[in-house]
């Protein structure tokens, strides 16, 4: 019998977490509220990084800032500054103590999640890619 194919879930979010625990945790929960994650490769090249992120058809971001394998407020700016993502929700988060992390994504105008509550409210701030889509 051939395999059904796999059903196709909704809008995708751009994924910027490179801790393996976290980040499956990410991807899980927005493919339980319907939603696809991209996860990308930083690779040698951020403006290249950042171009990739741009192209994904995507109703927004979900950022460690903390992230070790690139600087989370260098590539920020790019893309908020891009036309591309006029549309996206930004979503940040870092642990509490990161007040240099905090005031900096604050500037930007993105706003950061304690990591604890993020974490604790995983699927309810998740939850909030699917509203903002249902906006439009």
């Amino acid at each position: 019998m051939p395999e059904e194919p796999e059903e196709s879930l909704g809008p995708a979010v751009v994924v910027l977490v490179s801790e393996d625990f976290f980040r499956n945790r990410i991807c899980t929960t927005l493919n339980a509220v319907g939603h696809d994650a991209v996860v990308l490769a930083v690779g040698d090249d951020i403006a290249d990084f950042q171009e990739r992120i741009l192209q994904a058809t995507s109703l927004g971001l979900v950022i460690d800032l903390e992230e070790e394998d690139f600087d989370a407020l260098a590539v920020l700016p790019a893309l908020l500054n891009d036309s591309r993502s006029d549309d996206w929700a930004f979503m940040a988060f870092c642990s509490h103590e990161r007040e240099e992390l905090i005031a900096g994504a604050a500037t930007l105008g993105v706003e950061v999640v304690p990591r604890s509550t993020f974490a604790s409210n995983l699927v309810r701030l998740l939850q909030g890619f699917s509203a903002q889509e249902d906006n439009k």
